[in-house]
């Protein structure tokens, strides 16, 4: 069950809220009468872009079930509370097919459905082929799990995962100010430039010395050459944004080094399963972590066979309970008061606690470091 809390509107969103007769809005649908002070089975619609094929297949079926779970999970127990009435959400999809230019016509499919919010596509590209068209509608648009800092751009958008520069940021913290770390070596790939670069700032600005920075790609990983200056430069943290799936012979090739360096991932890192003591060449490995606690929301909501990511289901459910925190908050259906209402939430989730949009498109969340394995000693500065 998840934990919302609320702030109280400002005078001047309250007053809009005066102006506005809630049986005027479109998106809901009645199909019973009131009984007293509370309608029966009003319903919002809200949309959610899905990707049936494509790379992006597997991560909108995971996304889906999230919203799908935290959906029927709302709608069964008090639903959204809307001016002293309660609504049920109705969910309607569209599906582009990972195709960036299906994304505007499954979006306006959504539309005409008088949807009062949208869970974005999962694809980058798709995201980007909508945007500017969301924006000017002016539809709430959350975004669970793209953090390019390409998109979210509009004052309509909301993304529920960290961007790469708030990553990188993070995690550059964390390792001077927490684990006390003066020298690093980082790795950039193409896909992960922006999280590495912010790290590197981030770590400087605070004092810390990056000695190298080795660009490489995920065809031909780390190189030789690298490896040797990772030798000299003797650093005390290694930085290495990647996926999961590469990670681990990233671990490897590191470890072969015998530097006993920590190192440093990102939040796809929890899925990776390694003994401790493994790398007995590198020291404590560490990974920044946007989920509560590992197995929360797959003991609470049975995802193991049905999802491959659970982080991902994640951020689906997240995005209802945002949505309904931002209408109720509101307290009517229009879309000019949620967008209002959305820095004034604050909402505990799976994702991480206090999530907040005091900033536009990032949130403020609290974040934790997990390690993969841990090593007692220097090269932790204990």
């Amino acid at each position: 069950m998840k934990s919302i809390k609320t702030m109280v509107l400002t005078v001047a969103v309250t007053s809009c809220i005066a102006a506005i007769m809630l049986s005027g809005c479109g998106g809901e649908k009645t199909d019973k009468t009131t009984q007293g002070n509370i309608t029966k089975n009003k319903y919002i619609n809200i949309g959610q872009i899905v990707s049936s094929t494509g790379v992006s297949g597997e991560i909108s079926k995971n996304v889906a079930f999230g919203v799908k779970a935290a959906v029927d999970e709302i709608n069964s127990d008090d639903g959204v509370s809307v001016d002293g009435a309660k609504y049920k959400f109705r969910l309607m999809t569209a599906d582009d097919k990972e195709n960036k230019d299906l994304a505007g016509n499954a979006y306006n499919n959504l539309k005409d459905k008088k949807i009062k919010a949208l869970i974005s596509p999962v694809s980058e590209e798709s995201l980007k082929a909508i945007e500017e068209t969301v924006n000017k509608d002016n539809v709430p648009m959350i975004i669970p799990n793209i953090s390019s800092d390409d998109t979210g751009k509009y004052d309509n958008e909301y993304r529920i995962t960290m961007s790469d520069s708030q990553m990188g940021k993070k995690a550059a913290k964390y390792a001077y100010e927490e684990l006390g770390m003066r020298r690093a070596v980082t790795f950039t790939e193409d896909k992960y430039a922006k999280v590495t670069e912010a790290f590197i700032n981030e770590f400087q600005t605070l004092g810390g010395t990056v000695v190298t920075n080795n660009t490489y790609s995920d065809a031909a990983g780390i190189t030789s050459e690298a490896l040797e200056d990772l030798v000299v430069a003797h650093p005390d943290i290694i930085f290495i944004p990647d996926d999961a799936a590469n990670a681990g012979d990233h671990l490897d090739i590191l470890n072969s080094a015998g530097t006993g360096s920590c190192v440093m991932g990102i939040n796809s890192w929890y899925n990776i399963n390694a003994e401790q003591g493994k790398y007995t060449g590198l020291g404590s490995i560490y990974y920044i972590c946007e989920n509560k606690e590992d197995v929360l929301f797959e003991a609470d909501y049975n995802t193991q066979n049905v999802v491959s990511d659970r982080l991902q289901a994640e951020y689906g459910y997240d995005a209802v309970y945002i949505i309904k925190a931002a209408i109720e908050e509101a307290g009517a259906i229009d879309e000019d008061l949620i967008i209002a209402a959305m820095s004034m939430i604050d909402v505990d989730g799976y994702t991480g606690e206090n999530i907040t949009y005091k900033e536009g498109c990032n949130n403020s969340k609290e974040v934790s470091f997990r390690t993969l394995q841990y090593v007692a000693g220097e090269n932790n500065n204990e």
